[in-house]
């Protein structure tokens, strides 16, 4: 029982294991299509955050709603820098490209984590930072279209 108890779990993480790295992409404009896609979901997830945040400074949603939804979001923001930064950029070129979008996702994640610790505290906090970060990944994301 102990033994396919054992093989069980080595089959479940050689499993996982591939789905856990994202790969590389071969071309430039596989990587642009990418990044431009992580950046989607990181402006979602930020938009997220500074509307949870900024309804319960309105007094629109509860501290404990809130709590959740910003760091389910949090968490979303950070599965999706993580994802982009486990794929290898294809060429040169495409490492500019990496760079500016790792300091994009580095800054909201920042930003998102101090939004995410002020709410579990139940203080309010400024939600301007994250949300200008968020309209920049936006214009990342278009300019990458």
């Amino acid at each position: 029982m102990r033994r396919r108890a054992g093989a069980a779990l080595v089959a479940a993480v050689l499993l996982a294991g591939p789905a856990a790295c994202a790969g590389s992409s071969r071309t430039d404009d596989d990587y642009r299509h990418k990044a431009a896609h992580t950046l989607g979901s990181a402006v979602a997830a930020a938009r997220t955050i500074t509307t949870g945040v900024d309804g319960a400074a309105a007094g629109d949603l509860t501290s404990a709603f809130t709590s959740v939804l910003v760091r389910e979001a949090d968490e979303d923001l950070t599965a999706a820098a993580d994802s982009f930064r486990s794929r290898q950029p294809p060429s040169v070129e495409a490492d500019e490209l990496r760079s500016q979008v790792d300091e994009l996702l580095h800054q909201a994640e920042r930003q998102a984590a101090e939004l995410r610790i002020a709410t579990q505290r139940g203080e309010s906090a400024p939600t301007a930072e994250l949300a200008a970060t968020a309209d920049r990944m936006e214009q990342e994301q278009e300019a990458l279209r």
